[in-house]
Formats: C-alpha cells, structure tokens, sequence
C-alpha cells in the first residue's frame, strides 16, 4: 500500500508510527530472545494498536458522502464563501477528526479545512470554506479529497475524491465621481394650471375627438353613456 496505493484511497505512515514499529521489532527481539510473557504481550500490544488504528480510520470514512458548492456571485477582492455538504449514513458510528482539502484559483497551495466536532450517526452539516478571488474570468474551487488521523496518529488516511466548481468572477467594484455638465435642460416641477395640456391632473371629461390618444379613453363614462368619452388633463 504504501509503494503501489490506489488512486482513492491512501495511507501514509507518520512519524509517530515508524516509531512505534522500530520499538515493536526491538520488542519482538527482546521476546524471543528471553521468553518472557510479559514482553509478548507488550508485543502483542502495540501490534494490535497498529491494526486497530487502521480497522478505525476505514470505518471512520465509511458511508460518508460530500458535495462542493461554489458561491453564486464572487467578484475580486470581496471574500466569497464555498460551502461543503456533509453526511454520515452510518448507522452507529460517527465520523470525526476530519480535514478536507481545497484550493482556488487564485491560490497556488492547497488549504486544509478541519471538522471542528464530530458528525452524529445519520447526521449531516455544511462546512464553510472561504476564501478571496483575485483575477476575474473564469475561476474555480476545488475540493480534492479528506484526510484524517483518527484515532490515534499513527497513519493519514486520504480519500482523494475530486469536485470542482467553475465559477465567473465578476471585477472589483471601483470608486466613481459624478462630473456635472454645463448646458443640459433641467425639468422643473410646478403647480397644474386649469387648462388643457399634457399633465397627470384630470381636467375634464369630454366627448371623443379622433385624433385623441386612445389611451386617454375614459371607459366607464364610455360605457354608462354609450359614447367614447376621453379625459383632458391639466
């Protein structure tokens, strides 16, 4: 596993591991060397531990779903916010001591993003992820896959299961001063006279000339006099 793994599920040792296999081989030098129960049980210790701690970290990945979503409306400079969707369709056992790792566009390192508690048994959540574009056009988020040490330290397991986002990032919003010019009309507003014109205040309601708009048709006069009548503004 660790010189061939498989492309979505790997295992790395840590330091603390290589460790723990130096002690258990001088333990299991020194037991069978001088025959003695209690150092093969210390053996059988710390071997059962190694076992354990990957029998654990399998399980904690097991049934555990994620989904990546971009934000909607991301523009340079402003910090936007990608959300992941968690669920844990375990029955019993929750998933904890998680980190999932992410990187954009405008980033060139990847950024680990931790599970702060552990997911319940038939539970879900949605983690935040932010960040800040810097170069508008065309963008994205990634999310490459978890990793997690649970529960002792000894390995890093990692999933590496690709999503990607693509987004369109909008430019920076830039500061504008209204210049006025010379020489334009201005409009006035002022008090209806009482004669005809084009204002917005009725006048008077008279009987329809063609040549009269007909959307200045007055239609309930129209109908309770059984002729067109128009209005005329003020």
């Amino acid at each position: 596993r660790q010189l061939m793994p498989s492309q979505t599920q790997r295992t790395r040792l840590t330091l603390t591991r290589w460790f723990l296999i130096i002690v258990a081989l001088g333990i299991g030098s020194a037991a069978y060397n001088t025959a003695s129960n209690i150092l093969f049980m210390t053996l059988a210790l710390v071997l059962s531990s190694l076992i354990l701690s990957g029998v654990l970290s399998l399980l904690n990945f097991s049934k555990l779903r994620w989904q990546l979503e971009g934000p909607s409306h991301p523009r340079v400079g402003d910090p936007c916010v990608a959300t992941i969707s968690l669920e844990n369709g375990k029955r019993v056992l929750p998933s904890m001591s998680l980190r999932f790792l992410l990187m954009h566009s405008g980033g060139e390192d990847t950024e680990r993003l931790a599970l702060k508690q552990a997911l319940a048994a038939k539970d879900a959540m949605r983690m935040e992820y932010g960040f800040t574009p810097t170069k508008r056009g065309q963008g994205f988020v990634k999310l490459m896959g978890a990793e997690s040490e649970f529960p002792f330290g000894f390995l890093t397991k990692l999933l590496s299961v690709e999503q990607t986002e693509s987004l369109i990032v909008w430019p920076a919003p830039i500061e504008y001063v209204f210049l006025k010019q010379s020489g334009g009309q201005r409009y006035i507003g002022g008090e209806s006279r009482r004669r005809a014109g084009v204002g917005s205040d009725l006048l008077n309601i008279r009987p329809y000339v063609p040549g009269d708009p007909p959307r200045l048709l007055h239609w309930k006069a129209t109908a309770r006099l059984g002729k067109p009548m128009t209005r005329q503004l003020a």
